[in-house]
């Protein structure tokens, strides 16, 4: 099954364009209200390792990989690193 996600993550990759990583919800949240911001159209693409044998409900772990157009990367890197008023 992970090689049918990495795949398709793989095809989805040579349109949009990777801009920001995170195994904490908090930071998605941040980063996603910033690109709202912007103006900037995102998608998310979300693995958790629940499935993996000997993981307990409390250590699931999420990670969330942001991408946006190629052609908006810089823009949505500037968006992400500016800090708030």
């Amino acid at each position: 099954m992970t090689a049918i996600v990495d795949f398709i993550e793989y095809l989805f990759s040579t349109k949009k364009a990777l801009v920001y990583t995170t195994f904490k919800m908090d930071d998605y949240y941040r980063v996603t209200d910033k690109l709202k911001a912007g103006s900037i159209k995102y998608r998310v693409v979300s693995r958790s390792n629940a499935s993996q044998a000997g993981v307990g409900y409390g250590a699931v772990n999420h990670i969330y990989k942001i991408y946006v157009k190629k052609s908006e990367k810089a823009k949505a890197q500037y968006c992400i690193q500016k800090k708030a008023n």
